[in-house]
């Protein structure tokens, strides 16, 4: 491919899944010239078609110790840099993955970021028709934007997947009777432990064979405590509090029936699409865009604005569905979500911009 014909694209910031490479390498394919380097986004050395953000919160750092002064001086030369990539003709693309930061340490300063992308950027990508009245709510400015609805990739073969079921198991001391509800991902307030831990507590009275296995890197040291502590309160749940290498991500998906996700205020989700590509149905909130990507042949919504009994229900009625062809169907629907034709998709909204 000629790259003097590519369309140029800074593509940033870099994020730790596998979405942005797999995007990144796909559009390369395809006739962009793709650069990842976020030192391009503040002192650029050559001029680009496409800038295309995601999280625009980490090119701010809101979720730093930085005291409010600088937090604000940081957000004014995030916008400064919007304007002046605009004025050198350079199309600004987002996709929403987010409408506010998870752990902002200044809720007002958040608001601003995203309010500054809406309002400097030329196009929107959603990643699920059903968010797009929580973006209109949210950023009323969004309305004059052009926008494109262009779902999640999946995750299928962006992690190793080798090992059988009774291998994963083993390895994790989980017994072939037990129905695992699994927890993965950074744990952070917005997961929202609490229902979660009081809607199994309250599943596992009526279901002896249900087990909750929570897996991740906590967020906070207090976090971490609380989440060592859960297996010395219950002993049907288990707990891996810490980063989980690439390599043994498999065994956790392979040992488990089912994803749980009971977030707390939640607009799209890496985790809901990672179980359905490993082959899991899910239990999550009927919120965001997560109506788009489960079904009632691949989960189970739960209602957030009810109590937790209202999950322990959904925890219920999945120990005794068949999960084993819900994540059949979820596996079959993230192969429809494959990077090839979202790369297109991409593509095609950078040439209409």
């Amino acid at each position: 491919m000629n790259l003097s014909s590519a369309i140029k694209v800074l593509n940033i910031p870099p994020v730790g899944n596998p979405f942005f490479i797999r995007l990144c390498d796909e559009l390369e394919k395809i006739g962009c010239a793709v650069s990842k380097d976020t030192r391009e986004f503040w002192q650029p050395t050559s001029r680009y078609d496409i800038l295309h953000l995601h999280f625009p919160e980490y090119l701010c750092e809101s979720n730093t110790t930085r005291s409010k002064e600088k937090h604000l001086i940081c957000v004014k030369s995030y916008t400064d840099q919007l304007k002046y990539f605009r004025k050198a003709g350079t199309k600004i693309v987002w996709t929403a993955h987010n409408l506010k930061s998870h752990n902002p340490r200044y809720h007002n300063i958040d608001k601003k970021i995203f309010s500054g992308t809406v309002d400097h950027c030329h196009g929107i990508i959603l990643q699920a028709d059903s968010g797009r009245h929580l973006l209109l709510d949210r950023h009323p400015g969004s309305q004059a934007k052009m926008l494109a609805v262009i779902h999640h990739g999946n995750y299928i073969d962006s992690y190793p997947d080798t090992v059988s079921r009774t291998e994963a198991r083993r390895k994790l001391h989980i017994s072939d009777d037990d129905i695992v509800f699994l927890c993965f991902g950074l744990i952070r307030s917005y997961k929202n432990l609490d229902l979660l831990v009081k809607g199994f507590n309250a599943a596992k009275r009526k279901n002896k064979k249900i087990k909750l296995f929570l897996v991740g890197q906590p967020f906070s040291i207090r976090t971490k405590i609380n989440v060592r502590l859960l297996p010395l309160l219950n002993s049907r749940i288990l707990t891996v509090p810490k980063f989980i290498a690439e390599e043994d991500v498999q065994y956790y998906f392979k040992a488990a029936d089912i994803g749980i996700f009971a977030y707390k205020d939640i607009f799209m989700s890496g985790g809901v699409i990672l179980a359905e590509s490993f082959g899991l149905p899910v239990i999550v909130p009927r919120s965001g865009c997560l109506p788009d990507y489960v079904t009632a042949s691949t989960g189970f919504f739960y209602d957030p604005k009810k109590s937790f009994k209202d999950l322990a229900d959904k925890i219920n009625m999945a120990a005794e569905s068949d999960l084993k062809n819900m994540g059949q169907k979820a596996r079959e629907f993230q192969l429809s979500n494959d990077w090839s034709t979202i790369a297109k998709q991409t593509r095609q909204f950078y040439s209409t911009l």
